[in-house]
Formats: structure tokens, C-alpha cells, sequence
């Protein structure tokens, strides 16, 4: 009986590339997979966020909007600096300043509500964004 020495050298080299190829791929498989599932774990994680802020950005808007609307009162409230320092030119001397209340012209009145538009249509635009 004859040992044939090329035939076994064949064999086992043949089987040792066919073992790293497969090696391979599957290393390059459970790679690909984990990406995959990666990418939806990180997909998944931005889109609670972004609902999160939303909610967060919707209330702080919302604080925003009471703090404006007391700012309005509060300034609306306070006396003219010319009041202040009041001094009448005729009558007595401890007689109270007359007011008089400015109404405002259309065309403020127009300009408070297209600055009440771009806000709206403004925060309407970043929400479209956060939900991209």
C-alpha cells in the first residue's frame, strides 16, 4: 500500500480555504444582520425621542404663551413714564393726570396678526421637521 502525499496535501488544503471562505462569510453575514437590526434599534430610539420632544416642545410653548400673555397685561398695566413724573400745568396742584387710551391703527392691527401667522406657520414648519 502506497500513501499518495499529494493527494492528502490537496485535500487538506482544499478543505482549509473552504473552511476560512465559509468563516468568512459568515462573519461578513452576522455582520450585515447586526446592522440591520442596529439601525432600526437607533430608528426606533430617534422616533421616541422626537415624540418626547414634541410633547416637551408643546408645553414649553405653551409656557411661553402664558408668560407672553402676562407680559401683555403686565406692561398694559403699568403707567406712562409720563405719568410718572406728572407735573399739571394748570388746576390744582394735587389733581390726577388725565389718560387717554390709544387705540390701535388697522394697520397694527394687521401687523399683530401676520407676526401671529409666521409664529404659527413657523412652529408648524419645525414640527414637520422633528417628525421627519
Amino acid at each position: 500500500m502506497t500513501i499518495e502525499w499529494n493527494k492528502i496535501a490537496t485535500n487538506a488544503i482544499s478543505a482549509l480555504v473552504v473552511t476560512v471562505f465559509l468563516g468568512a462569510a459568515t462573519i461578513v453575514w452576522k455582520g450585515a444582520t447586526s446592522v440591520d437590526t442596529k439601525v432600526q434599534n437607533t430608528r426606533d430610539d430617534m422616533t421616541h425621542l422626537i415624540d418626547a420632544l414634541s410633547d416637551e416642545l408643546g408645553s414649553q410653548k405653551a409656557q411661553l404663551t402664558s408668560l407672553s400673555n402676562q407680559l401683555v397685561v403686565i406692561i398694559a398695566n403699568q403707567p406712562k413714564p409720563t405719568d410718572i413724573f406728572y407735573q399739571p400745568t394748570g388746576g390744582l396742584l394735587g389733581s390726577p393726570p388725565t389718560t387717554t387710551t390709544r387705540t390701535p391703527t388697522s394697520l397694527e392691527k394687521t401687523d399683530n396678526v401676520q407676526q401671529s401667522m409666521q409664529r404659527k406657520a413657523f412652529s408648524k414648519d419645525i414640527m414637520n421637521q422633528l417628525k421627519r
